[in-house]
């Protein structure tokens, strides 16, 4: 996979991750519905497999990552992954 087509489908991951999040925001201090809860995180780990999968067929990625300040747990994603997407595109530029 070419690295523009790896980072358009990265980019949709981090949409599709921020929407799934935003169900949870609509709730502020009160605590979430289990069901709602639930959802959320089936929909979160389907778009970490899925950009398991995006670096793995497309390996120009890993030259992008800084294994000192990328952590590969699910909890760093939704600021690590941002990061590496502009990382990506000031090179494409």
């Amino acid at each position: 996979m070419e690295l523009q087509e790896g980072l358009r489908l990265l980019e949709e991951a981090l949409q599709d991750c921020r929407l799934a999040n935003l169900k949870r925001s609509g709730f502020g201090n009160k605590r979430i519905p289990k069901s709602i809860e639930d959802e959320v995180e089936r929909e979160l780990n389907s778009i970490y497999i899925r950009v398991e999968g995006i670096m793995k067929t497309c390996p120009q990625i890993e030259t992008y990552i800084d294994h000192n300040n990328i952590h590969f747990s699910r909890v760093f994603w939704e600021t690590d992954l941002p990061s590496l997407i502009d990382a990506i595109k000031a090179d494409i530029k």
